[in-house]
């Protein structure tokens, strides 16, 4: 029998070494194989449990919100405008209507209505709507002797809501005798104030202090 020839490393021979060294020489020799998915050193994601997966969303979308949240606490919201505020507004207003009044131009006098604001004149049903409204002041504007003017009396608002209380003095021409005629009284404008922040006239009633004109043969 051939004599068994002995490691280059100096190594006893293989059937003189215990069964662990032996086992310990198969384990080293062995491949090395990637860590298994699943450790701690490799969390599944993608490979996860589809219940692993549906937490995982869930907690997502609460820090989500959460942070929603927290940034919609922290921003400033829009403060109400003080009493003070509303009145410099609407005397501002009052001012420069007037003014424009003046200029006979209806584009001018009509946008100071809201879409749905109202007049309420003497002896005439109410006028609604910026298109019935500028019918309806044509043929004032037409008249030439007509004028209008007021002044605030009274301002008082609160939140998105303001009244005017004032009086006015008005020329107009008398249909039936044609003469210049005036005319004074109070008046009440109801403001609104719309989603862009200005204001407008919802209701605007006048009332003469004078006796209705009586006309005879």
């Amino acid at each position: 029998m051939a004599a068994q020839a002995t490691p280059s490393d100096g190594s006893p021979p293989a059937h003189r070494r215990s069964a662990a060294e032996r086992r310990r020489e198969s384990h080293n020799r062995q491949p090395h194989r990637s860590e298994p998915r699943g450790t701690a050193a490799n969390p599944p994601i993608h490979g996860a449990h589809p219940g692993v997966r549906i937490r995982l969303m869930r907690h997502g979308v609460l820090v989500g919100l959460g942070f929603l949240c927290l940034l919609a606490a922290c921003s400033p919201s829009p403060r109400p405008d003080s009493q003070e505020a509303i009145v410099q507004a609407i005397s501002e207003i009052e001012a420069a209507w007037v003014k424009d009044i003046a200029t006979r131009d209806v584009e001018k006098w009509v946008s100071y209505y809201a879409e749905d604001g109202t007049i309420l004149l003497p002896n005439a049903p109410p006028v609604t709507g910026r298109d019935n409204i500028r019918a309806s002041l044509k043929s004032r504007v037409s008249d030439p002797n007509f004028s209008l003017t007021f002044r605030p009396s009274k301002i008082e608002g609160s939140g998105n809501i303001a009244y005017v209380q004032g009086a006015y003095a008005a020329t107009r021409t008398d249909p039936r005798t044609m003469e210049a005629v005036s005319d004074q009284g109070k008046y009440v404008t109801v403001y609104r104030k719309e989603a862009d922040g200005r204001w407008k006239a919802v209701q605007d009633m006048v009332s003469s202090d004078l006796p209705r004109r009586v006309y005879t043969r």
